[in-house]
């Protein structure tokens, strides 16, 4: 069970763009969208400021803006330091909390632009959630 793959593989994926692909239907699977959202376009866009010229951003930035667009900015900044989903399966809100590591000011060119995004369970109920769906092991 993969809560943010419409179906298919998330290896190599650009999990914003797959986000972005159809707003509507990530923000009805999203309870704390406004928070999510607004905290992502932020992310996106101080990404963008330290990469001027890379145009791919700055189109997943313009995607992201027309994805909050109507979507009034939440009390509490987006610059806090953690948000985290809520993602509604049916007749549950699943609870996460994520962590994303990038490599910053490397010599290693290759490594400049890669995120690692992790996201575990921040609740009990959560937590019973996802070892609910795991497959079963064979013994």
């Amino acid at each position: 069970m993969r809560l943010t793959s419409a179906g298919g593989d998330l290896v190599g994926a650009n999990i914003v763009r797959r986000f972005l692909a159809d707003p509507a239907a990530t923000r009805q699977a999203i309870v704390n969208w406004a928070e999510v959202s607004w905290a992502a376009l932020d992310r996106l866009r101080h990404q963008r400021d330290r990469a001027p010229l890379d145009e791919q951003l700055a189109e997943m930035v313009g995607l992201a803006e027309a994805a909050v667009s109507g979507v009034s900015r939440p009390q509490s900044p987006s610059s806090d330091l953690v948000v985290c989903p809520w993602f509604r399966v049916g007749d549950k809100v699943v609870k996460t909390i994520g962590i994303v590591a990038r490599f910053d000011s490397t010599a290693e060119v290759t490594l400049d632009e890669l995120r690692i995004e992790l996201t575990y369970p921040l609740d009990e109920a959560s937590d019973r959630f996802f070892r609910e769906q795991a497959p079963q092991l064979p013994d």
